[in-house]
């Protein structure tokens, strides 16, 4: 009844769907989500205070129910290795499967970082066996075969290093970094962001890239993004009037906390 979008990776997951959320919402398409730090309804929204990057199953079902009755065409579900680890997957109706990048991450949980990456790819899989299923990939992250090798019928790939390896991709190019706005092009056309920081050019291409899949115009999508908010707590700008700038972010593992300094700077 809805299209059910399943965001994965080691980092990104929670922007890309904020992002993704926000710009079906201004296209007219009304929207739900869940992620690490905030659910969304449409245009309303409320912190996740469950310290669960992906709730039960029986939450989980409860909030897409919720989704459902008040008119959403689509889901946004951050999708975590802990939570297909424990099955919480299951069930939901996955029609998209987003790929945003791996790094070694919980290994402590998994046993290793092979035993990680196969718990991300088992989304993947299961969105492999529905006929019409949509697969999104970071074609620059050097383990996006393991995700790409899955007979997914529709793939689309974003690159900013020219990687030719899905015909279906976007190429994102002439970055313009400012402490105010983020500037790009994709395939020509250019785009401009609140959301900073130069790593967060990937989750904005990943998020660009879900949306195309389903129909939406580039055109459209550069007139919504000026107006998508960055995810509460990632590289979050506080300004109450203070003469000093406040940047609060979630960073806990050397590659977040690396490119958070480096965005700062």
């Amino acid at each position: 009844k809805m299209t059910i979008i399943g965001v994965t990776g080691t980092k990104g997951k929670t922007t890309t769907c904020n992002i993704i959320t926000q710009i079906l919402n201004l296209a007219g398409l009304k929207t739900g989500m869940a992620s690490t730090v905030n659910f969304r309804i449409g245009g309303k929204e409320w912190p996740n205070k469950t310290k669960q990057t992906m709730l039960g199953r029986f939450k989980l079902q409860n909030l897409l129910s919720q989704m459902l009755k008040a008119g959403c065409r689509y889901a946004v579900i951050e999708t975590s290795s802990e939570g297909i680890l424990q099955h919480r997957h299951r069930f939901i109706d996955y029609d998209v499967a987003v790929f945003t990048n791996l790094s070694p991450e919980h290994i402590e949980r998994h046993g290793s970082f092979e035993n990680y990456r196969l718990a991300k790819t088992k989304l993947f899989r299961k969105v492999a066996q529905k006929k019409e299923g949509t697969g999104i990939y970071n074609l620059d992250d050097e383990n996006v075969d393991h995700f790409l090798k899955y007979p997914i019928k529709n793939k689309f790939g974003f690159t900013k290093n020219g990687s030719e390896k899905l015909e279906n991709r976007i190429q994102i190019e002439d970055i313009e970094l400012s402490p105010s706005k983020t500037k790009f092009k994709i395939n020509g056309t250019a785009f401009e962001s609140k959301i900073i920081g130069e790593f967060n050019v990937y989750n904005l291409a990943c998020a660009i890239c879900a949306v195309l899949s389903q129909g939406i115009t580039l055109e459209k999508i550069r007139e919504a993004l000026p107006k998508v908010d960055p995810a509460p707590g990632r590289l979050e700008v506080i300004n109450q009037g203070q003469s000093f700038t406040i940047i609060v972010d979630y960073s806990y593992e050397p590659t977040s906390l690396e490119n958070a300094l480096k965005a700062v700077k």
